[in-house]
């Protein structure tokens, strides 16, 4: 089964977790633009360089692989590097436990939205210095120069409200939180039956005490069900275990790597496009080698149906199996 693309909140939580303790303290080095919505970000820190890689619209981690650099930055990376390069990190955090991380540098934020077609956003003071992708909402716009506001979260097991809104609407208030997978397995772990509407107080306050566990426990990633997992939630053996939420990312979802051309890779190239125009030539010449042949052996045909066509001979023409278009041109079934 494979393990989906996205990255769920309750997953989030412990890889924001996990990056604020490897990149904190840190320095924004540069960012790369490695794919249509990819990005590759190099950081400095004590333990070395570490390289962050965002894949829209759901996954970003640190990841191992060695991904080799496109040959020119893209205009919204050289921005990035303009603005962020040589900052420290202060922290990293997911925001209001919603598929937002936020690397905070002080003045300057850089947000990684990983909900919807995702996006990258670097904002100064609260405004937007530069967008990834430029989107407009009815409660938010994300344009240069706009004030940057988060999403609105449709639900928050963190919040004051979210016990309620458990015993009011049941499955459906769990999904909205920790995603539909997630609040499966989660109700599997605790012998709760699903598809149930409306959570008793006891089932509400069973079902938020094992979301602080999971949330609060040390991160040991594993695979269960074929979903990615921060921690084991059920009773069973995994199918996977991981060291990191990092590593659990890089392995099931490892990154494309593009490599650059060599001369030896771009001569073959060349030498198979010939090949294949020299086909296509053979082909067509093989194709008009067939027609010469059928007007040669039918020769005597063709010119009796000139003759009558220059004689308006209708009925000739129909016996001989030939016919006048609209466009005054003979066809002949040979």
């Amino acid at each position: 089964m494979e393990v989906e693309k996205t990255l769920s909140t309750i997953f989030l939580r412990h890889l924001a977790r996990e990056l604020d303790s490897e990149l904190s303290g840190g320095f924004f080095d540069k960012a790369q633009q490695i794919g249509p919505a990819e990005f590759k970000l190099s950081f400095r820190t004590k333990a070395g360089k570490k390289d962050v890689i965002v894949r829209l619209p759901g996954l970003v981690n640190i990841t191992s692989y060695k991904i080799p650099a496109p040959r020119k930055p893209s205009n919204f990376a050289m921005k990035l590097r303009k603005e962020i390069s040589g900052k420290k990190v202060l922290a990293v955090k997911q925001h209001d436990f919603d598929r937002v991380i936020v690397l905070d540098f002080g003045e300057k934020k850089l947000v990684i939205e990983l909900f919807s077609k995702g996006n990258l956003v670097l904002t100064k003071d609260g405004r937007i210095l530069a967008v990834f992708r430029s989107e407009e909402w009815r409660d938010r716009k994300l344009r240069f120069g706009e004030e940057y506001v988060f999403p609105k979260k449709k639900a928050d097991p963190e919040s004051e409200d979210f016990r309620e809104m458990l015993c009011r609407e049941g499955e459906r208030a769990l999904a909205l939180a920790v995603g539909k997978e997630n609040a499966r397995l989660l109700l599997k772990s605790l012998g709760i039956p699903q598809g149930q509407k409306e959570y008793s107080e006891e089932q509400a306050g069973r079902i938020l005490s094992r979301l602080e566990e999971i949330l609060n426990s040390d991160t040991k990633p594993v695979v269960q069900e074929g979903i990615l997992l921060p921690v084991p939630i059920l009773s069973s053996e995994p199918e996977k275990e991981y060291r990191t939420a990092s590593q659990a990312v890089d392995e099931e979802h490892p990154p494309e790597l593009r490599r650059e051309e060599g001369k030896e890779s771009k001569l073959q190239r060349m030498l198979e496009m010939q090949k294949k125009t020299l086909q296509e030539y053979q082909k067509k010449a093989e194709e008009e080698k067939q027609i010469g042949d059928l007007i040669m052996q039918n020769a005597h045909v063709i010119a009796e149906a000139i003759r009558l066509f220059k004689e308006k001979d209708v009925k000739g023409l129909e016996r001989l199996g030939a016919r006048i278009t609209k466009d005054g041109k003979i066809e002949i079934d040979l």
